[in-house]
């Protein structure tokens, strides 16, 4: 069986309060959608929350995406080929921390 089809949506706009407020409101009805359907994985981001690096291993190559919910607490997606993992609650969301989840995941 073949997995749901991934679907990023990243939104851009305006951060001021009431865009802000609009864009949060966007981004939860996205999430709610997400729960209806079994074929797609919807996986809405705010542009203001979000830091994209590319991950190399061996020939692989993939995304590492983590979005800030909380002051100093991330999520981290790791996108491959062979799915996505979510690791949450990812203190700072520097670089380093990064690298270091990624190398204790099991690629391949």
């Amino acid at each position: 069986m073949i997995g749901p089809q991934t679907i990023w949506i990243l939104l851009l706009g305006s951060y001021d309060s009431e865009t802000r407020r609009i864009l949060y409101k966007v981004k939860d009805e996205i999430n709610k959608l997400s729960t209806y359907y079994d074929e797609y994985l919807l996986i809405p981001l705010l542009l203001e929350n979000v830091e994209v690096y590319r991950v190399v291993k061996e020939d692989r190559v993939g995304l590492a995406i983590l979005e800030r919910y909380a002051e100093n607490l991330w999520s981290l997606m790791i996108a491959m080929e062979d799915g996505i993992e979510v690791y949450d609650d990812v203190e700072g969301g520097s670089l380093e921390e990064v690298e270091e989840v990624i190398g204790k995941r099991r690629m391949g």
